[in-house]
């Protein structure tokens, strides 16, 4: 997305001046299925992107300066900011490399490992059962 459009976008989010009526929170439940969920109503998550567009902004500009260093997103006084919320996103550290997408691996590497894993169950079959003939075979003798 080139920058001229972000801006404009950035511009229009802002000029709805959603945030007296915006709520957003993280949060983490600690059950038996470890969770994490964002609680918000349309005006919290539009001033968190917000925040986030501007991130993206500057962005690429940081990165031609080999300028690493975290970027602080949200301040900690906003009122908008669920103050009972788990987990607080203050910075975003800019990445230099592309993410690559994983590579599909064909249907004879996964048949490979799938053999691997029936011949193994089998060498232990084998074992198991061999272990109770020769058990077997001793209780006899001494019979």
């Amino acid at each position: 997305m080139d920058e001229q459009k972000l801006k404009s976008i950035i511009s229009e989010l802002e000029s709805e001046n959603v945030e007296d009526k915006a709520l957003f929170g993280i949060y983490e439940d600690g059950g038996i299925q470890y969770d994490t969920h964002i609680r918000a109503n349309k005006e919290g998550l539009i001033c968190y992107a917000i925040h986030f567009l501007k991130a993206a902004d500057n962005h690429d500009s940081r990165l031609e300066k080999e300028n690493f260093e975290r970027t602080y997103l949200i301040s900690n006084d906003n009122d908008w900011i669920d103050t009972q919320s788990d987990i607080f996103i203050n910075s975003i550290e800019p990445f230099p490399l592309e993410v690559q997408k994983p590579i599909k691996r064909s249907k004879t590497q996964l048949f490979k490992e799938k053999m691997g894993s029936i011949g193994c169950l089998l060498i232990l079959i084998l074992i198991v059962v061999s272990i109770f003939v020769g058990i077997s075979t001793i209780f006899e003798w001494l019979i």
